[in-house]
């Protein structure tokens, strides 16, 4: 299994993943653990072909997006920490006397 198949088995990639940049984390012959980077949207968008073949429990890791990150600041530490609910776009009705 390649990892793209490993991503794909499991659901394929989130609209917020960074294909560019997704990591494969393999235990080598000495127990410990080494991790590369691999380039699945070269292999989606332009079919470069997969070198990374995955044994027994390798790991493929598939990072968000700068921009999804970004969201996840804002939700945690903007919009829950404050004492009301906020709703971009929202008015008050304005009373015509």
């Amino acid at each position: 299994m390649t990892p793209l198949q490993a991503v794909m088995a499991v659901g394929g990639f989130k609209d917020t993943a960074q294909k560019s940049d997704v990591l494969y984390i393999a235990r080598g012959s000495n127990g410990e653990y080494n991790a590369s980077r691999v380039d699945l949207k070269a292999v989606v968008k332009y079919g470069v072909p997969e070198v990374v073949r995955l044994t027994g429990n390798d790991i493929v890791y598939v990072p968000a997006t700068r921009v999804a990150n970004a969201g996840v600041f804002v939700k945690q530490y903007i919009r829950d920490l404050l004492p009301v609910e906020s709703r971009a776009g929202a008015t008050a009705p304005i009373p015509i006397p």
